[in-house]
């Protein structure tokens, strides 16, 4: 980063192409050319956005029509067990445009398998449905798991984009720094977008961003690659965290990917104080977290707030702890 900032190179400080930086859609369209075994155009097949999040954003603006059904996998669905993606069929109608899948999922950690994921591709060419997928964490997983891409699925490329964040692969989350890659026809409308609404981005994180990813692809699948090293290192992280949080009375779900555990909460015992100055209409796990930041100075998230409102009951003897710092 300093380097772009500082060097001799003066444009750095100025506007750069709005699709994305050159030399950081150049790198990208390498680097998952190698992943997907796709000849991607860095041009017309890549998406540079504000973090991952603009291109969530993006896809639904550009892609997603009034009147169009999208699907996704309610957090409740997940802790119920594998056997309800078998049932995400039901959710299909002939107005359904896209699904929205998350991999490694947030907040519980699921990696999922190639059965899993050759399932829901079937679904997707059946129904000639868009797959946005989300694999923001696709560095992050643990277990001896692998991180599986369903673009890369027999008659998927076509139809699915796949996102990705700087913030997440380099730890550099204050960047947002994210981008999408796909065929030219679903990318194009959202470059459009994109292009009426941010313009461009931060050019010198994008300039940084390009040159960490030109020094990586040289070292994929190699000891000396940094996110053979990040994995490594997550995954101790996460280990001590389910000892920590276990040895507390607080039951974790260990996660197979991603930055965060998700725990039950229920054991715990709070006393009177739970009660004190909360609502009491709000979910327990929102009384709960409050309760643990008041008494033992712990951060924790309400699972219950990624629910449906008709489903928040289901997540609140949860909470989401961050393991990743």
């Amino acid at each position: 980063m300093s380097e772009a900032t500082t060097g001799s190179n003066y444009m750095l400080n100025h506007y750069t192409r709005g699709y994305g930086h050159p030399r950081l859609v150049n790198i990208l369209a390498r680097l998952y050319g190698k992943l997907m075994r796709q000849d991607l155009n860095p041009m017309s097949d890549i998406l540079v956005t504000v973090g991952a999040f603009e291109a969530l954003h993006c896809a639904c603006q550009g892609l997603i029509n009034p009147g169009d059904e999208v699907s996704e996998i309610e957090e409740n669905r997940l802790m119920i067990g594998h056997s309800i993606i078998r049932n995400w069929q039901q959710q299909f109608s002939s107005r359904t445009k896209a699904i929205f899948l998350n991999n490694p999922q947030n907040p519980l950690g699921k990696v999922y398998n190639s059965c899993e994921l050759e399932f829901i591709a079937d679904l997707c060419i059946k129904h000639d449905v868009i797959c946005v997928s989300d694999e923001v964490y696709e560095w992050l997983v643990y277990d001896k798991k692998q991180h599986i891409r369903i673009a890369k699925f027999p008659g998927m490329w076509e139809r699915t984009i796949t996102i990705g964040s700087a913030g997440k692969s380099f730890s550099v989350t204050g960047w947002k720094v994210g981008w999408a890659v796909g065929p030219a026809h679903l990318i194009s409308p959202m470059q459009l977008y994109h292009h009426h609404s941010i313009r461009t981005l931060c050019t010198p994180t994008q300039e940084a961003v390009a040159i960490a990813f030109e020094k990586e692809f040289e070292l994929l699948q190699s000891s000396n690659s940094y996110f053979n090293t990040l994995q490594k290192d997550v995954e101790l992280s996460r280990n001590q965290l389910c000892g920590y949080l276990s040895d507390a009375g607080i039951r974790p779900i260990i996660p197979g990917g991603g930055y965060f555990i998700v725990a039950d909460i229920s054991s715990i015992d709070t006393g009177e104080n739970l009660n004190d100055c909360n609502d009491d209409d709000e979910p327990y796990d929102l009384k709960f977290v409050k309760w643990a930041i008041r008494e033992k100075k712990v951060t924790m998230i309400p699972l219950s707030i990624f629910y449906s409102p008709e489903h928040r009951n289901l997540g609140e003897k949860y909470v989401r702890i961050c393991f990743v710092k």
